[in-house]
């Protein structure tokens, strides 16, 4: 069974479409709140001050979960975006919030410079509002998601690692890590549980994740001393520290 679900999804690899898993209830409407937003509710109300990270913010509006919730000045929050047009949106988005910091840096596995594939200004293949959501290190999942060929450009966007944006920016810790980018995920994953003090909570897109990578990204998760909880698209996980604080928050 493993070999043929393989060979079909290699198959797909070849088309502009892509395998999504179904809801286990398709007769259940679409989810109208993500757990990310349940969990900064909590901290919002008993942990307020905590170290909020942003990698992959886009404009900071669209599809974006954490906006109302950051634009209430008591997460410090370091957003981080690469692409300039989205940048550009992305400081827009939050004028006047002082507890907000804008990095235009994409996170890769070196300092320096990094080419980032993403759809041209005016493509008419894919609608504007979700064309500017897809930026990637690989240009074949602008490709699975419909983007036409002669759409897609590169640009050249400066790059850290995780462990060095921490530094440049002087933060202890982070408190909530929020990734979003498309396919590069498990890696930022991975480079948050190689950090001196890991992130209390990580929630990271799950769509794109590589099967075949899964397990062991899950399997550090548990050994770093994880929980987690899937959501529509997301996985969200928590350090045990933090679910010890679920018991006995007003102990804290």
């Amino acid at each position: 069974m493993m070999t043929v679900k393989s060979l079909i999804r290699q198959a797909f690899k070849l088309t502009p479409y892509e395998i999504r898993r179904r809801q286990p209830r398709p007769d259940l409407p679409a989810p109208t709140f993500e757990s990310i937003q349940l969990l900064l509710a909590y901290y919002l109300t008993c942990r307020s001050g905590a170290t909020f990270v942003q990698i992959g913010a886009c404009d900071g509006i669209s599809e974006d979960p954490v906006h109302d919730f950051i634009r209430k000045g008591v997460f410090q929050a370091l957003l981080v975006e690469p692409i300039p047009e989205n940048f550009a949106r992305l400081r827009e988005s939050y004028e006047g919030a002082k507890n907000v910091v804008t990095a235009r840096v994409a996170l890769g596995d070196r300092d320096g410079e990094v080419e980032l594939f993403k759809v041209k200004e005016g493509s008419q293949s894919k609608d504007p509002y979700w064309a500017r959501q897809l930026a990637s290190f690989d240009r074949a999942h602008l490709l699975r998601h419909g983007v036409s060929s002669d759409e897609i450009e590169t640009v050249r966007v400066p790059c850290l690692t995780l462990s060095s944006l921490v530094k440049r920016y002087h933060l202890d810790k982070i408190d909530i890590l929020q990734v979003d980018t498309e396919g590069f995920d498990a890696e930022v994953v991975g480079m948050a549980l190689g950090l001196p003090v890991v992130p209390d909570c990580i929630n990271f897109e799950n769509a794109h994740l590589d099967t075949s990578k899964t397990p062991e990204l899950f399997s550090r998760l548990e050994t770093h001393g994880y929980r987690w909880i899937h959501g529509y698209w997301n996985t969200l996980a928590m350090h045990s520290r933090v679910i010890d604080r679920f018991r006995s928050p007003l102990s804290q």
